[in-house]
């Protein structure tokens, strides 16, 4: 479930994908209604993804997901709200704020069999070195636009995918 939750938030996953403002109100953090929950992303993460250390810091987290199953009994699960991550290189010292408040869509087939990923507005994607070749995309960025992909249930590894849209930041380049 990392593997997915990070390809949605930095799609991230770790996306994946976003941090905090301050410690959430108990009415916040418990919903806004409607079923949608308050997703705490936590303080952040780090990658290696670019062949160095990178530490996202979750510098906004306002990020809320409701699930639905649909009538073919598949389960949706959408993603709203506001996020932005500060990407830092410690070896350097550079770092890069962006606005990755989404918002994304997984469905999750009702066999089990196939999860896809649709995100849009601008995303973050954290990845693995096999995955960015499947895409034809740099290892870490933010992108905006339309990024579709389908990822293996068991591990999370994206099996095939599109963006449609452009890159925002190449945090691999930007941060060397």
């Amino acid at each position: 479930m990392r593997r997915i939750a990070a390809t949605i938030f930095t799609l991230g996953v770790l996306l994946s994908m976003t941090a905090a403002t301050a410690a959430a109100t108990p009415a916040f953090a418990a919903g806004r209604g409607d079923g949608w929950v308050f997703q705490d992303f936590g303080p952040g993460f780090t990658t290696t993804n670019c062949g160095f250390l990178i530490v996202a810091t979750q510098d906004v987290d306002q990020v809320f997901a409701r699930t639905v199953t649909a009538p073919d009994g598949s389960m949706i699960t959408q993603f709203t709200g506001r996020a932005q991550i500060t990407w830092t290189n410690p070896a350097n010292g550079k770092s890069v704020t962006t606005n990755t408040s989404g918002p994304a869509k997984t469905t999750v087939s009702a066999d089990g069999l196939t999860v896809t990923v649709v995100a849009t507005g601008p995303e973050p994607l954290d990845l693995t070195a096999a995955d960015a070749a499947v895409l034809g995309v740099p290892r870490v960025f933010v992108f905006t636009g339309r990024g579709t992909a389908t990822l293996d249930p068991v591990t999370g590894a994206v099996v095939s995918g599109s963006i449609s849209g452009h890159i925002m930041v190449d945090l691999c380049t930007a941060l060397s």
